[in-house]
Formats: structure tokens, sequence, C-alpha cells
């Protein structure tokens, strides 16, 4: 009970607790969280790849994510709005790097090939500036590189989970010529991309195993589909 007391002072004693949780986190804190898995997961689906002649233009796919960034975009503005921090963060000198090159996209959007969709670039990325600010104030760095990982795990999961359920879908055929085709591992996206995951997660595997931060059980049940996924995926993107 004593420890369970002193862990509630101490978060209670933090600012970005504004609601309590049974945690000793905030429910705005949580809600990031919540939002930072989410688009470790979703930001990697392309579902439209399986025929591209259909996927020009916003499709319902292509909206999820945009919706998902302007709600992440919300978070942003409000933390920047209630909270010193964030805009301490911005201006410091890594904050100041960022900022000019969110003010250089707009300027560069006059000579832009596609000025609504540069324009719409450079919105989005300043909504991705709060809301990564945002989340290291509130969240720590360390938890989001955590709910990050945890949101690719579950795309790596549901990519293998996809190849079981439904085999083509899963399967990308890329043409090489007229008479060479290369069927490769997609899952719910890109080989590329998911050839790129499953190395990056296998690597932090591998590290947190030496370091004892994570359980030889946890790295056993996950690295070999790690590793089968990088491989029938058929990527030199790694």
């Amino acid at each position: 009970m004593a420890s369970n007391q002193q862990g509630i002072q101490v978060s209670a004693a933090q600012p970005a607790d504004w609601i309590a949780m049974p945690a000793g986190m905030s429910l705005y804190g949580l809600s990031i969280r919540i939002l930072t898995v989410l688009r470790g997961f979703l930001n990697n689906v392309d579902i439209a790849r399986v025929d591209r002649s259909d996927a020009e233009g916003f499709t319902p796919q292509a909206l999820m994510k945009v919706g998902l960034i302007l709600a992440a975009t919300l978070f942003g503005l409000w933390g920047w709005w209630k909270s010193a921090d964030v805009r301490r963060m911005l201006v410091s000198l890594p904050g100041c790097l960022f900022l000019c090159l969110g003010v250089w996209y707009f300027v560069t959007i006059p000579t832009s090939m596609v000025v609504g969709l540069s324009f719409s670039a450079a919105v989005l990325f300043w909504g991705a500036l709060l809301f990564s600010v945002t989340c290291i104030r509130f969240v720590g760095g360390t938890r989001v590189m955590l709910d990050m990982c945890i949101g690719q795990f579950l795309f790596l999961f549901f990519s293998v989970l996809l190849y079981f359920v439904d085999r083509d879908m899963a399967m990308f055929t890329e043409v090489l010529s007229s008479t060479n085709k290369v069927v490769r591992f997609g899952g719910l996206g890109h080989p590329n991309v998911v050839g790129r995951i499953s190395v990056f997660l296998g690597l932090l595997l591998i590290a947190g195993a030496i370091q004892k931060s994570i359980s030889w059980n946890w790295f056993f049940f996950s690295f070999p589909m790690m590793a089968v996924v990088c491989v029938a995926s058929l990527s030199r993107t790694p």
C-alpha cells in the first residue's frame, strides 16, 4: 500500500496528470499513447496495393490515415496551448531546426508540381511536429518509442495472420519484366515496409534480450516471426 501511495504522489506531482487514472497516468496521456500505437500500426497499412489502378486519389484507407493525423494534430495543438514546456521545446535548438524545415515546406509550395498536395503535406508536417513534441513532454521519449514498437509489432502480427486467412491478399506480385514475376510477402503493407519493420524490431529484440529488459521467452516467441517475415518479404531495404 505504501508503495502504491508513493507512486500516486509522484505521479500527482507531474503537471501532465490532469485527470488521475488508476495507473497514475492522465486520461490525456493515456489517449496519446493509444493514438501513438494506432499510428505505428495504421501508417504502414497499404491494402490498396492489391489493385493500384483503383487506388488513385483519396481511398478510404488514405482518409483513415489523414483522420488519424488530424486527431494527432488536435492533441498536439492542445498540448502546445496548455503546456509552456511544449512551447519551450519547440524553440530549443532541435525544435528550431524542425520549425525552419516546416517554414521551408510552405515557402516551396508555389514551386511544387501539385500545390494542393504540397500544402496538405506541409500542414500535416506541422501537426506531426506538435504531436511528437507533446508526446515527449507528457508521455516521455522511451514510452513513445515503446508504443510505436507495439503498433509495428501488431502490424506484423496481423500481416502474418492475414496470410493464413487470405493468402492471395497477403502476397505481393511484383512484375520485373513481361516474363519475370516475383511473389513476395507483403501482409497488410508493402514488402519493403514489412521487411524494414521486421529487421528493426528484430534488432530491438536482440538488444533487449541481451540487456535483460525483455524476457527470453518473449524473445523466442517473437524473433522467429521477425526472421521469417524478413526472408519472405525478399526485400533489400533493411
